[in-house]
């Protein structure tokens, strides 16, 4: 057993094997260096020749099939019972700021959870849009579990945590928003974003959650997604169960084409700049509140 006590966590898989060198390079590089990778293997043939570069003693090799969300289970699980006390979180088609793993470790010295920011790259990696989340909200704040109430920016790919207290890990195996359950039912403490660091966020066909493109398409995916998320979330909670049943109205309404159309408008027109995960499937009431500040 390695005596670092930060592991950095990922999962590689066949869609992302063709960007794996960039993602073990950009670890390479880290100004902080004391930690382990601990990479759960979803279905790749053979990691020998791009993990050479990586060094063995640091590194925690791991094997699990299932769903994507079954296989993240499996990986945090991991990391609570095996000593950790730090976890990093990134994606394996990304890259990442040479201060990412040193810039979260100095903020979790005082708080449970730290988000970076992300600057959305195309395939080849060339930045398309710097300071995707800082140009929005700034440079640095502090945030609240209610801050991931209707989109989230918390993902697997840019934030890190303390693992102490962390309960057995629980998630519904045919989940997709995987990262914004996790952090809004598993997270709690003080929490802090920081544009001192990135990740470098690509985006390209395969990637199944993109950012900063909005479409129909999009829009009914989110609401489908937010249904799930917050069905799920129900169980324990009156407020998901209340935004369970207004998602579910909007869902409802919108199957009239005339009226998606309309609602479709309204989207276009009341989204912010720079939308968050899942953030352009709004509800009615979105647009309410809205109207209400604009005046």
């Amino acid at each position: 057993m390695s005596a670092n006590t930060v592991a950095f966590f990922s999962v590689i898989f066949p869609n992302n094997i063709k960007f794996f060198e960039y993602f073990i390079d950009s670890l390479t590089k880290q100004s902080y260096s004391k930690f382990d990778l601990v990479l759960v293997n979803d279905g790749c043939e053979s990691l020998d020749r791009i993990l050479a570069s990586f060094p063995e003693e640091k590194l925690v090799l791991l094997s699990c099939d299932g769903t994507p969300a079954g296989i993240r289970e499996f990986g945090l699980n991991y990391l609570r019972s095996s000593g950790y006390e730090y976890a990093i979180f990134g994606d394996t088609d990304d890259t990442f700021s040479e201060n990412r793993v040193e810039a979260a470790l100095d903020l979790l010295e005082s708080r449970h959870l730290v988000v970076n920011d992300i600057d959305l790259t195309d395939v080849d990696g060339k930045k398309k849009n710097e300071s995707y989340i800082g140009k929005r909200f700034g440079k640095s704040f502090d945030f609240t579990q209610g801050s991931l109430e209707n989109y989230n920016f918390a993902g697997l790919g840019n934030s890190a945590m303390r693992l102490s207290g962390l309960p057995a890990v629980k998630i519904p195996p045919d989940l997709l928003a995987v990262d914004w359950f996790f952090f809004t039912k598993y997270w709690s403490g003080e929490a802090s974003f920081t544009s001192e660091a990135k990740t470098f966020y690509r985006q390209y066909g395969a990637n199944s959650v993109g950012l900063g493109t909005v479409s129909e398409e999009s829009v009914l995916r989110s609401l489908n997604v937010k249904l799930k998320h917050y069905e799920t979330l129900s169980v324990d909670s009156g407020v998901f169960k209340t935004k369970s049943k207004r998602t579910r109205d909007t869902i409802e309404a919108i199957r009239s084409r005339a009226i998606f159309e309309e609602y479709y408008k309204k989207v276009i027109r009341f989204l912010p700049a720079n939308p968050l995960w899942w953030e352009e499937g709004m509800l009615f009431e979105e647009f309410d509140e809205n109207t209400i500040n604009a005046e």
